[in-house]
């Protein structure tokens, strides 16, 4: 595995940290008058499509006419600060409540939350866990799952169905807790 796929999959996931510390901290400091507010956004679309042939035969004074009608059904999408990406990211596990995804590059991420602690989780194909230690401090294998640290977070990663799962953790936990994150959403998923 290059060095840039790894690179790209860490300054996704360096991102993504910084997105969350960003948007933690205007939750954080904004003035909430109603505290049970939510945003929901919802997104309908209609498409239809009308096709109309006319057919004449030259040899005779006939005419035939056909007409086709398609319309599709709408659709409707409702968001709560998530994106399509999550297709296979569990709403929740272990108390992990799933925020914002987003899918770039061919890699999906996601951000979970459980009380005020946030993980990110990044959804790799064609990389397996091992090829992450070439870029981590200190990398270690805890249980199956191969762990490192990156620029004050701690990293691990494991693989399920041929998927490699990379979570990483910004508020200092250390590399056999997030292991056993990582194990409980390897169940999950």
């Amino acid at each position: 595995m290059g060095k840039g796929v790894i690179a790209a999959i860490v300054g996704v996931v360096a991102l993504v940290l910084l997105a969350c510390c960003i948007g933690g901290f205007f939750i954080a400091n904004r003035d909430d008058d109603d505290p049970t507010s939510s945003t929901t956004t919802s997104e309908t679309t209609t498409e239809s499509t009308t096709e109309s042939t006319t057919e004449t035969s030259e040899p005779t004074s006939e005419t035939t006419t056909e007409s086709t009608t398609e319309t599709s059904e709408p659709t409707s999408e409702t968001s709560s600060s998530s994106s399509a990406a999550a297709g296979s990211l569990p709403e929740e596990f272990d108390g992990w409540q799933r925020g914002t995804t987003s899918s770039s590059g061919g890699q999906d991420t996601a951000v979970y939350r459980k009380g005020s602690d946030t993980i990110s989780v990044v959804v790799g194909e064609g990389v397996k866990p091992a090829d992450f230690e070439a870029i981590w401090d200190n990398p270690k294998k805890v249980g199956d799952y191969n762990c490192g640290e990156l620029s004050s977070t701690t990293q691990c990663a494991g693989e399920t169905g041929g998927t490699t799962y990379l979570i990483t953790s910004a508020s200092g936990s250390s590399a056999s807790e997030v292991s056993k994150i990582l194990g409980e959403f390897l169940k999950a998923v």
